[in-house]
C-alpha cells in the first residue's frame, strides 16, 4: 500500500477517551460507548473521514499505548505505514 496520502488526521488516545483532529483541523473529542474499545471508535471515525473526502487518509495516535501510523481506506480497510 502506497502512503502517497494528502489527508492526514491525528488522535490522542488516553483511557476511554481521544482527541481527534480531522484532515481539516476540525477537532472533535470522542468517547468510547459501553463495551468498545476507543480504538475502534477512532478508526471508525476516520474511515467516516476517508469516506467523507473520497480518498484514504493517514491516521497518526498516539497516547498509552505507543505511537502509531495507518492508512484508513474509504471502505474502513486498515494498513500499515511502511
Amino acid at each position: 500500500m502506497s502512503t502517497a496520502t494528502s489527508l492526514r488526521a491525528y488522535a490522542t488516545v488516553t483511557g476511554t477517551s481521544a482527541r481527534f483532529v480531522a484532515p481539516g483541523g476540525r477537532v472533535e473529542p470522542l468517547t468510547a460507548t459501553d463495551g468498545e474499545d476507543i480504538r475502534n471508535t477512532v478508526l471508525r471515525k476516520a474511515a467516516d473521514e476517508a469516506r467523507r473526502a473520497g480518498a484514504p487518509l493517514e491516521l497518526v495516535t498516539s497516547g498509552d499505548r505507543g505511537d502509531h501510523r495507518l492508512i484508513v481506506d474509504i471502505d474502513g480497510d486498515l494498513h500499515a505505514v511502511e
